[in-house]
């Protein structure tokens, strides 16, 4: 995918691709360089980084995922400080990670522990940085959500998902009025974001 990226910038197949093979891959190997012996193979920052590049190319939101909305996007995005990053050793290891977000400059990055560390809450699994981390992503999934809900106006999807967005940061007032809207535009009630299974 990035050899195609490199010939056309804009192959938006291709994006999407580079975004699903960094969401999906979920192996830790080993590094001495890393403050827990261990980093994960592939970057949810590279995936994050491919998928708004999709939304940026490709203006009708609502087209850019099919079916799946903004689905692989916030399986990468960490917009709740419980969610956690999961991965299992590649072979010859054995054992499950886990991995909450945290600040390197700029990138919001993980670095996985071994599961029962982190579920004992022992030193250094919790970053410092982690809340930063997550408002990080909460401040671009609402814009985002705010691209989304002003191209496609009409969709109740789109107004879903920006008040979800708002929710988030705490402007509950404006998140009522998002949801107003997509009432109108839909005869459905609004789905739970926090069961929906994309968190």
């Amino acid at each position: 995918y990035r050899d195609i990226i490199a010939r056309d910038s804009s192959a938006v197949e291709a994006w999407i691709g580079l975004g699903d093979c960094n969401r999906m891959d979920g192996i830790v190997v080993r590094d001495p360089a890393s403050p827990s012996r261990w980093r994960f193979r592939s970057s949810y920052h590279t995936a994050v980084r491919a998928y708004t590049e999709v939304l940026r190319l490709v203006p009708s939101f609502n087209r850019v995922f099919a079916q799946r909305g903004f689905q692989p996007l916030l399986r990468v995005l960490f917009v709740e400080t419980n969610k956690l990053r999961t991965g299992v050793a590649a072979s010859p290891d054995t054992g499950s990670f886990r991995a909450y977000p945290s600040l390197q400059g700029d990138t919001v990055a993980f670095v996985p522990y071994p599961t029962g560390d982190v579920y004992a809450a022992r030193p250094g699994t919790i970053p410092p940085t982690r809340d930063d981390a997550v408002v990080r992503h909460q401040s671009l999934f609402l814009q985002l959500a705010e691209q989304w809900s002003s191209a496609d106006p009409r969709s109740a999807a789109a107004h879903e998902t920006h008040a979800f967005a708002l929710e988030l940061l705490g402007h509950i007032d404006s998140s009522m009025t998002a949801i107003e809207r997509a009432r109108v535009r839909s005869k459905k009630s609004v789905p739970q974001f926090g069961t929906c299974g994309c968190c």
